[in-house]
């Protein structure tokens, strides 16, 4: 048995914020697609957030396994005022069929998404094989069902924290286009407004399973405390939007030394 390493290079209209929830590591089963070529099975996984050297690629005969770890924040270092994506650990793992060329396996992840190529063997190519032979189940739990699969409205997991001079919020976005997202501040309110677009249909793919979410999407959150409007920054990495929003000189907090007389 050979093995094939990788290191791979609307809810509410807003959500209350609750305090310090505890930071916990989750096993979290990756949603998936899956179709099929004349050449080639590929499986589609959202994994934002996960670190590309701790992805963990395995191929054996009859398995094909990935995993993956993602950070989270230090309670330390900030007070965590909603913690939805958290710190956790993607896992799953598919059966596979005859008729797959272990030795030839390629995968790719970006923008949060990671695409595993699993070619088919020359002897198989000609003929049809079915999926519940291929990718029969997966371990671990945790996925939606079949006929629960909701693609025309989603809504990403979010992460908020507050330090001293700013907050931190977190969104998970995989293969969303960043310029598809829209971020507005009024009135202390935050909202987080896009589209994820679904795969454009091509010739000669059959697809087996459909899991990842597509469509509009919308996230708004009201603010403890005033902020800079002109001093807000967005970055968008690795299927993780991380936007920081600097407090306003009276809502930081200050340290004052009252002299004992």
């Amino acid at each position: 048995m050979g093995t094939n390493g990788y290191n791979a290079p609307e809810r509410r209209k807003s959500d209350a914020l609750a305090r310090r929830p505890e930071l916990v590591e989750t096993p979290v089963v990756p949603v998936a697609d899956i179709y099929e070529t004349s050449d080639a099975y590929v499986v589609k996984l959202d994994m934002p957030g996960a670190r590309k050297e701790s992805i963990k690629l395995c191929v054996e005969p009859r398995y094909i396994s990935v995993r993956a770890a993602v950070g989270g924040y230090h309670a330390e270092q900030t007070n965590i005022l909603m913690n939805e994506i958290g710190r956790k650990a993607y896992v799953r793992e598919f059966n596979l069929g005859r008729g797959i060329n272990h030795n030839d396996v390629q995968a790719q992840f970006e923008d949060g998404v990671l695409t595993i190529t699993l070619p088919k063997t020359e002897e198989s190519k000609p003929r049809e094989i079915q999926i519940n032979r291929l990718f029969d189940g997966f371990f671990h739990g945790g996925t939606q069902a079949d006929g629960d699969l909701g693609l025309s409205h989603w809504t990403p997991a979010v992460d908020i924290a507050e330090r001293d001079d700013e907050y931190l919020v977190k969104v998970e976005l995989p293969g969303v286009e960043k310029e598809d997202v829209k971020i507005t501040l009024e009135s202390n309110i935050l909202t987080i407004r896009g589209e994820k677009k679904a795969e454009k249909e091509e010739t000669g793919k059959e697809y087996h399973r459909m899991e990842r979410a597509c469509g509009s999407f919308q996230r708004s959150f009201t603010l403890p405390t005033t902020v800079k409007g002109n001093r807000i920054d967005a970055l968008y990495k690795d299927g993780i939007l991380t936007i920081r929003l600097p407090k306003a000189e009276e809502a930081k907090s200050k340290q004052i030394e009252v002299k004992v007389k």
